[in-house]
């Protein structure tokens, strides 16, 4: 992955509105995201120089690029020194009490729910010291990790799904839905045409009736299960059609927006009329009701 690309990401993850713009006091939790490493005097600074309450990605960009850089993140050994000079006896261990105060008090000041959050899954002796050495390795893994949800790389998807798993998807759904209207539609006529075609032969005993009703029962569900195939497989290609044009369209045009939904589904409506021989009249009115009959 690129920075470029890296960098556009962990914008869209802080861009919780879509509107374009971060509000200013996440600048440092966003540079962090991306692996830099602000002191807080330096987001400070940038904050002052940004004057807004919001900056958008240009601002960004050019803050992550600019000539001084930041402070490098240091190594292990650094930070590590810095804990021995506490740790009098060399025992590879301070008190828990101990490192909230260095963490709260000396250099980068962190306040006491920071350093209560860095804290968290850190092992403390029976004693309430602190391997400071596995701390420091801790921590520093962790900022240098800037892993982004796997999520939000669809965000500017339609349905937030990439174009395959959005067709197919689309397909079982559009299909499922189908076949549920053709199912009740198809039991709906086999059952008014049996009444029709068997209406001047009404049984009359008890188990002529039984068998009539079984018959009855027989064919409505025979006739649902095939009206739902039916009306299933066109529910499902037609909404396939229209997904799968839209998204060539896209493609072809490089944005994703309601034009290139619009003109699939003119397409889609116009093809399918032809298909039912409908005049080109007919066939704009069928357009014009969005592909529905009456």
């Amino acid at each position: 992955m690129s920075n470029n690309k890296t960098y556009k990401d962990a914008f869209a993850l802080f861009d919780k509105k879509g509107t374009g713009k971060i509000p200013v006091e996440h600048l440092g939790d966003l540079l962090r995201a991306v692996g830099q490493n602000p002191t807080l005097a330096e987001i400070s600074e940038l904050q002052s120089g940004i004057k807004l309450p919001e900056f958008d990605f240009e601002t960004y960009e050019k803050i992550i690029n600019r000539p001084d850089g930041f402070k490098p993140l240091g190594l292990p050994e650094d930070y590590i020194k810095g804990f021995q000079v506490f740790d009098k006896e060399q025992t590879g261990y301070i008190g828990v009490g101990e490192l909230r105060y260095i963490l709260t008090s000396i250099g980068e000041k962190l306040t006491d729910s920071e350093v209560d959050e860095l804290l968290k899954g850190v092992n403390v002796t029976s004693e309430g010291n602190v391997d400071y050495v596995e701390f420091v390795k801790s921590i520093l893994d962790q900022s240098m990790s800037s892993d982004l949800p796997k999520a939000d790389e669809n965000r500017n998807e339609r349905f937030h799904l990439p174009t395959q798993e959005r067709l197919t998807a689309v397909a079982l759904a559009s299909g499922i839905v189908g076949a549920g209207v053709g199912f009740f539609e198809g039991i709906k006529i086999s059952s008014l045409r049996f009444l029709t075609e068997n209406g001047h032969r009404l049984p009359t005993t008890v188990g002529g009736w039984y068998f009539y009703h079984k018959k009855k029962n027989y064919v409505m569900i025979l006739s649902g299960a095939r009206e739902a195939t039916k009306i299933g497989l066109r529910y499902s290609a037609g909404v396939s059609s229209f997904f799968g044009l839209e998204a060539g369209i896209d493609y072809a045009r490089g944005t994703k927006d309601f034009l290139s939904s619009a003109a699939a589904a003119t397409i889609v409506a116009w093809t399918y009329g032809a298909w039912k021989h409908m005049s080109p009249v007919q066939r704009m009115s069928y357009v014009k009701k969005g592909g529905c009959d009456d």
